[in-house]
């Protein structure tokens, strides 16, 4: 994600590997990259990130994906800094591909050749549940995040990331380290 930023917008990031550890203990507060969690990842969760944000013991530089969290209502989305700093198409691209694996969380998926009435069916059954007042009230009561994505939302995403460019995958593959 760094360097991804660097490439969207232009971000001069430091390594605290390229900052002697005396520069480190005068300047702790600085801003410095030391893997930078990523909201959606584990181990650490969105709620204790935002925990760690309201004791101002981090500060969450901007959110990805294509839904604002609800507790980071004032942090901008990594769209709205490329819109800013007026990213190119290319790497526009690039972000959304790498992003896709938080929009895409934990999907719930059927197999291949299930007949479109009980696709239907379970769809159905799946946003009704999402939508249960008592299902949200739980949610609320445990400071649970819930933003679920529709099916059209995913199979967009799905389809921009299979029919990205061969230079889209290669660069992907080489932020990632494949």
């Amino acid at each position: 994600m760094p360097k991804l930023l660097e490439d969207a917008i232009g971000a001069k990031l430091a390594s605290y590997r390229d900052i002697s550890p005396a520069r480190i203990s005068i300047s702790r507060w600085s801003a410095v990259r030391c893997s930078a969690a990523r909201l959606r990842s584990r181990p650490i969760s969105p709620r204790t990130v935002h925990h760690l944000a309201e004791k101002n013991f981090a500060r969450v530089l901007y959110q990805t994906g294509s839904k604002r969290g609800v507790r980071l209502k004032d942090v901008p989305m990594f769209n709205e800094l490329m819109d800013k700093h007026n990213t190119s198409a290319p790497v526009r691209q690039l972000v959304k591909i790498i992003n896709a694996s938080d929009e895409f969380g934990r999907p719930i998926v059927a197999p291949p050749g299930v007949p479109p009435d009980k696709m239907k069916i379970l769809r159905d059954a799946f946003n009704k549940e999402v939508n249960d007042p008592t299902l949200l009230a739980e949610a609320e009561k445990r400071r649970l995040d819930r933003n679920p994505s529709t099916e059209a939302e995913l199979d967009s995403l799905i389809k921009d990331a299979m029919t990205a460019p061969p230079a889209i995958v290669e660069k992907v593959k080489s932020l990632i380290g494949r």
